[in-house]
């Protein structure tokens, strides 16, 4: 089929249409029958060059215009749209707007759930934390020393070495964890998270356990853990950030503990 469609010219974001007559099996940039016109659309208004002779004289031989072109053919001559055009772009007009209000109110749907979602897990933290919580707080820690593994032992050694250094609380657990080959830092309340630790449940403290207390009178109004130290026997605990900024052997303070991990 022969038809009458735009060929793109031009510079990227500044195009520059030529209207030709081109077999429609060709490339859209292949050869051409011929050239009929050109369409520039930067114009204001656009710039419309047409030779409306041969393209009549095209259509009577049964070359079928594209809806762009024939928009600007209407436009040319002055005359209203082909009924079968005007439907089509009125179709598309209806479609296009349909999928847009289908996009957007996809769009808000998934922001509601992800929103809803978010406020689902803040909900589930808050109730973990708080049942958490609830249950340390009925916890009678005592001490059940027994024989002290090698890593423990470790541990609690590189704790007194610091004894008397500048250092806060998180810090010294930290190099006391090193010491038995574990890298990990962070706020007093991640320390539950020890690689190889678990909390323990049932009130019993051993040398080298990890303390965690919860002060809510701390700089940071309590949103945080405000503390953690290192166990090391006889209700004692090295504690750094003790007295200012230094690390102290101290107790264990088992009546303010909030959590206990333990790696084996």
């Amino acid at each position: 089929m022969v038809v009458i469609r735009l060929a793109r010219h031009g510079a990227h974001k500044a195009p520059f249409y030529r209207i030709v007559v081109a077999d429609q099996r060709k490339k859209r940039d292949g050869r051409i029958i011929e050239q009929v016109g050109t369409y520039d659309p930067a114009g204001d208004p656009s710039i419309i060059d047409l030779d409306i002779a041969k393209v009549d004289e095209w259509i009577s031989k049964g070359a079928q215009p594209s809806d762009r072109v024939a928009k600007i053919i209407a436009s040319v001559k002055n005359e209203p749209l082909p009924a079968k055009l005007a439907e089509r772009i009125a179709n598309k007009t209806e479609a296009n707007r349909i999928a847009a209000e289908e996009a957007a109110k996809k769009a808000a749907e998934e922001e509601a759930e992800k929103q809803a979602e978010v406020e689902a897990q803040a909900t589930q933290e808050q109730a973990n934390a708080a049942s958490r919580n609830e249950s340390r707080s009925s916890v009678t820690y005592s001490d059940a020393s027994g024989s002290v593994s090698a890593g423990a032992g470790a541990s609690i050694d590189r704790a007194y070495s610091l004894i008397g250094q500048s250092m806060d609380c998180t810090a010294l657990v930290s190099q006391a964890l090193a010491a038995r080959g574990i890298n990990f830092h962070g706020w007093p309340e991640e320390y539950v998270n020890v690689p190889g630790g678990h909390v323990v449940t049932d009130g019993s403290l051993q040398p080298g356990d990890i303390l965690i207390y919860a002060n809510t009178g701390g700089w940071n109004g309590g949103a945080h853990y405000d503390h953690v130290a290192l166990y090391v026997g006889n209700g004692q605990a090295v504690h750094g950030g003790w007295n200012g900024y230094s690390v102290a052997l101290a107790s264990a303070m088992t009546e303010k503990l909030t959590i206990v991990v333990r790696i084996p």
